[in-house]
């Protein structure tokens, strides 16, 4: 009976990631955003795209960066002078809904401002010792707002 109920107890576990990503719909005031392909957008009305990120374990939880240039080291960027996405993650591979409490914040450096996106998903798609692989969609309004799949270096 205990093994019965282990059994019943990892496969819950497993069967709760697998969560099914709800199709985009458009409106007014949000756009549709693209999921396939590299993970770009509008931010404050501006051109999007990603062209480098990070991932770094901090306690029990994961911090990702993402930045509009090309940083040859994208593990030690600190205050970058460029449009940025950052938030945290507990690091498993599953979709999550974004919400108040699993938010992504998206830096608009020219207004000089950051928008809290509770609307869309993050999905960790893979983990590996130097890249993790993440699709991402978060909706602002239709002036902000990201979409795709991104590439990031996994920091020590």
């Amino acid at each position: 009976m205990k093994n019965l109920l282990m059994v019943l107890a990892v496969v819950s576990i497993f069967v709760s990631c697998e969560a099914t990503v709800e199709s985009d719909v458009t409106t007014d005031d949000k756009p549709r955003i693209n999921t396939d392909g590299p993970l770009k957008g509008k931010v404050g009305g501006a051109s999007f795209e990603a062209k480098s990120g990070s991932i770094k374990k901090s306690f029990d939880e994961y911090r990702v960066s993402i930045f509009e240039s090309a940083h040859e080291d994208p593990c030690n960027v600190f205050m970058p002078q460029e449009n940025q996405v950052f938030f945290t993650l507990d690091g498993s591979t599953c979709a999550t809904y974004l919400s108040m409490q699993d938010n992504i914040t998206i830096y608009d450096y020219e207004h000089t401002i950051n928008l809290i996106t509770t609307e869309g998903y993050y999905d960790l798609i893979e983990m590996g010792d130097e890249t993790a692989k993440m699709k991402i969609k978060a909706s602002f309004d239709n002036s902000t707002y990201i979409g795709g799949e991104v590439t990031l270096k996994v920091c020590d």
